[in-house]
């Protein structure tokens, strides 16, 4: 979209001195090896390889760089990482090079090289809104590693990429859509439907890529309780054909059939996204009712001291699933694939009046407390019955912590996410 910068040859370095053609074989090499540890599964890719760039166009930044462009849009990462370094060389400051880099990079799994190639990009020029959404992309995909923080990154980087691209590309709707659907997706991954939901629809208004548009409203609308919604949402995504997230449509089907005690529809469903996903989005443990509760004994018998003391002077309560009063007993609507819940006030807080009628400012008496475990839910996290042991401790550490009065910040402080 936006051209080189700084693209003719002889253009100021980052010292204002003129860049002169770097010498032809060193510019190939810059930074092109695969590291020493490199995957061996992509060291061919990842290891030197040259560009084809002709030798008339050797010196011009723009032809290497729309040549780079095209080699990573083609999966030709090693070629592409040779021409935008040989870019790079050319002129210092052509973050469109950086990116092209970065993106590269992160395909092969170079993932210090990726940040670094961004992080120079976005030190050139850190308003550069198609920079924002590579970095909101390697940050919220696979690149960030998975974990919140990086997640929470990517978000900041999408909405600081919204707010230059409105200022700089007012009528550029393309890259606005492409920044509101990563919104959406850091936002699903977080935890925040209501405001997922929002981005997905706005990325739908702006012409984004269908799929993955109503992709993530569906996901919002299945994490905010609204099922029938979500159930043509995903529907409609199987409609499209689109082989990525055929997987995980069936999944979340089969989970809204299950909660309806469509039996049979939901273990087709889920039957169909274990063999699309080779597994990974299988059924878990078995385990039967009887069985967990054995489990659970055996869990809190290993707490530490102080918190077995805690889970004992409540309610265990066992359930398959969450039910509608448990997923609405907070604005917005807790998650249906929750593993567990702590009902009631914390140890120590008596209802708002205090006037010995336990009746609070919405007019109802507080629920007794008490920890719920949800026995499908944990099974399904679980790939045998020793981690579904681990799990059902976490949950029980977790939610105890809310007996304390814990938050769920101050929880992620302590490592009982």
């Amino acid at each position: 979209m936006a051209a080189a910068s700084g693209a003719a040859l002889g253009c100021p370095s980052d010292d204002g001195a003129e860049v002169a053609p770097p010498d032809e074989d060193a510019a190939v090499v810059f930074d092109a090896q695969a590291p020493a540890d490199a995957d061996p599964a992509t060291a061919e890719d990842a290891a030197f390889v040259p560009c084809p760039a002709p030798a008339g166009d050797r010196d011009n930044p723009d032809e290497l760089f729309d040549l780079a462009s095209e080699l990573k849009a083609d999966a030709k990462h090693g070629a592409a990482i040779t021409c935008a370094d040989i870019a790079a060389e050319l002129v210092p400051s052509a973050v469109e090079a950086h990116q092209v880099r970065a993106e590269s990079l992160a395909a092969l799994g170079r993932h210090d090289e990726a940040r670094r190639a961004l992080a120079r990009a976005l030190a050139h020029d850190p308003d550069d809104p198609e920079t924002l959404l590579a970095a909101a992309d390697y940050y919220i995909g696979d690149g960030g590693g998975g974990d919140r923080e990086s997640k929470q990154l990517g978000m900041i980087y999408a909405e600081r990429g919204l707010e230059a691209a409105r200022a700089m590309w007012p009528g550029e709707d393309e890259i606005r859509a492409e920044l509101h659907l990563r919104v959406a997706q850091a936002k699903n991954d977080l935890g925040r439907p209501q405001g997922a939901l929002r981005a997905a629809e706005r990325a739908l208004e702006l012409g984004g890529d269908p799929v993955r548009s109503h992709y993530e409203r569906a996901v919002s609308l299945f994490s905010a309780a609204a099922f029938d919604e979500a159930e043509a949402a995903f529907e409609a995504v199987l409609e499209a054909g689109d082989s990525d997230r055929e997987a995980h449509a069936h999944y979340h089907l089969g989970l809204i059939f299950e909660r309806r005690g469509e039996d049979d529809e939901a273990a087709e469903a889920l039957s169909r996204a274990a063999a699309l996903s080779e597994g990974a989005l299988g059924p878990g443990v078995e385990v039967s009712p009887g069985a967990f509760r054995e489990r659970v004994d055996e869990a809190i018998a290993s707490l530490p001291s102080e918190e077995r003391a805690l889970a004992r002077q409540v309610e265990i309560e066992l359930e398959d699933l969450p039910d509608m009063r448990d997923l609405e007993s907070e604005a917005p609507p807790l998650s249906p694939t929750m593993l567990g819940l702590f009902r009631g006030l914390p140890r120590g807080e008596s209802p708002p009046h205090g006037d010995g009628e336990g009746v609070g400012d919405a007019g109802e008496a507080p629920p007794e407390r008490a920890i719920v475990l949800y026995r499908k839910n944990l099974a399904r996290t679980s790939a045998d019955h020793e981690e579904l042991g681990e799990h059902i401790r976490d949950t029980l550490r977790h939610e105890i912590g809310h007996l304390m009065g814990l938050s769920e910040a101050e929880l992620r402080r302590r490592g009982l996410e």
